[in-house]
């Protein structure tokens, strides 16, 4: 209860937490918030943590396109958010969503799957290959198909059990390797 009222959150939000660099397309996430909200009605939030570089002309682009889209009040940036609160993040997400180009050895998956978080990861193939069937893709040309992916986590209670529990799947042949 203290962290919802220290960072005052939704029930209805999207988690993604990244630096603002181009190559970790928070825009994607952006676009996917348009058609949720804008295009089905719903008032879904998006919670970014990360920090923002010097000069960085992202976190720019980023809010001018929030303005555009009409979406500004239910976007929140979180610069830092301590080690013992980032879990409370993850489990009262909807999802994880992470559309980044780069990879596959990024941590928030990992975070997401140690949290009961429903993780969509973009269908890219060193991601497939670092966790084959047990997350959910997201095309990154289609983030329409994606806003229907989150509202089926959030309306259907089975669906979202189910990919939970294929994720948590992933930690039972984790090694070092």
């Amino acid at each position: 209860l203290f962290f919802k009222e220290k960072y005052r959150l939704s029930a209805n939000y999207i988690f993604y937490p990244a630096s603002f660099y181009p190559h970790k397309n928070h825009i994607y996430i952006l676009k996917v918030l348009d058609y949720l909200n804008n295009f089905h009605n719903k008032n879904f939030y998006v919670y970014f943590v990360g920090t923002t570089p010097n000069l960085n002309s992202t976190l720019t682009f980023l809010k001018k396109n929030i303005n555009q889209l009409n979406i500004k009040k239910y976007v929140k940036f979180f610069d830092f958010v301590e080690d013992e609160s980032i879990q409370y993040f993850y489990k009262n997400a909807i999802c994880l969503l992470m559309p980044s180009f780069n990879g596959p050895n990024n941590i928030p998956p990992l975070e997401a799957i140690i949290n009961d978080c429903p993780l969509l990861y973009s269908d890219i193939p060193e991601f497939k290959e670092q966790f084959g069937n047990l997350v959910e893709y997201i095309d990154l040309k289609n983030p329409a198909n994606t806003a229907k992916k989150v509202i089926n986590l959030f309306e259907d209670n089975l669906y979202r059990k189910n990919i939970i529990n294929t994720q948590i799947k992933y930690f039972e042949n984790w090694n070092e390797d």
